[in-house]
């Protein structure tokens, strides 16, 4: 797995590095969009989140009431 630094919001509204871990060929994706774009990888991740959160909200938990 590669590792794909991206920034997040802290409680006190200023950014730090997160570090999250793909497979290696969907990190070889995300980079070649990336590129494809001229954008950072953490943008593409970013906006890849903010397209499939509310998909990803759809899916049933696995913790009863939550």
């Amino acid at each position: 797995m590669d590792a794909v630094a991206v920034r997040r919001r802290s409680s006190s509204r200023r950014m730090r590095a997160v570090t999250i871990s793909f497979p290696k060929e969907m990190n070889r994706e995300i980079e070649a969009e990336a590129h494809r774009q001229w954008r950072p990888v953490s943008q593409i991740v970013r906006i890849a989140w903010l397209v499939a959160r509310l998909e990803i909200r759809r899916v049933p938990s696995h913790r009863p009431g939550a």
